[in-house]
């Protein structure tokens, strides 16, 4: 299979490329869309590879299913993917809160007693 980037997002097939091979299959291609103005994830399935598909869809949230001609399955990666491949999540702020430097000395205000 392979995965394209439908956007202008630099790097967005090869990072979302993982997920799919972290679920088993295998990508052989990642790289850029003629068109980078796809508002929709969409992934493209030759007839035969239909559940395989569906299966792969399953990763892309809201990827729609297209069947073509060409053999093989194709993910193509609109900004609906890469809006939610840039959102981050956030540490809770009680976490944040106590969190130390990689410079804070470990050792101060320690009570032996």
């Amino acid at each position: 299979m392979a995965v394209y980037d439908g956007t202008r997002q630099s790097g967005l097939a090869s990072r979302a490329a993982r997920t799919p091979t972290r679920h088993g299959f295998t990508v052989t291609r990642t790289g850029n869309t003629g068109n980078q103005n796809h508002a929709a994830t969409f992934v493209q399935y030759s007839a035969t590879l239909k559940s395989q598909a569906q299966k792969v869809s399953q990763l892309f949230p809201g990827a729609q299913l297209r069947q073509v001609t060409r053999p093989g399955i194709n993910v193509v990666l609109g900004q609906s993917y890469a809006a939610s491949a840039m959102s981050v999540s956030r540490a809770p702020a009680s976490l944040a809160a106590n969190a130390r430097s990689a410079v804070d000395d470990l050792c101060s205000n320690l009570s032996y007693g």
